[in-house]
């Protein structure tokens, strides 16, 4: 029982480790799909991908892990998800402002 534990602890720790290893290629494709859609963000914390982005007009922010896909406050996850909910958060603040 033992020897299976340790055989499935270590290939968790082999995933883990290929997982973490592909963060920063993730951040450079998350900082590189912002600046094409002209989002301003600072990276928080680059160990874990962690990012905030900011709407334009009502400056509110967002938090996403480029590690993980995952966006705070939301089901959705990925890059391209988060985008999305930049742009309608941005959508719906303009609508509110000229009405």
């Amino acid at each position: 029982m033992r020897e299976e534990f340790d055989a499935l602890k270590s290939l968790l720790k082999q995933r883990h480790d290929e997982r973490v290893a592909k963060t920063p290629d993730r951040i450079r494709y998350a900082i590189a799909e912002f600046n094409k859609n002209d989002i301003e963000f600072s990276v928080k914390n680059h160990a874990i991908g962690h990012i905030h982005a900011w709407t334009k007009g009502d400056n509110k922010v967002f938090q996403f892990w480029a590690d993980t896909g995952k966006i705070l406050g939301s089901n959705k996850r990925g890059i391209h998800a988060f985008i999305g909910l930049l742009k309608a958060s941005r959508c719906a603040t303009q609508k509110g402002d000229s009405q």
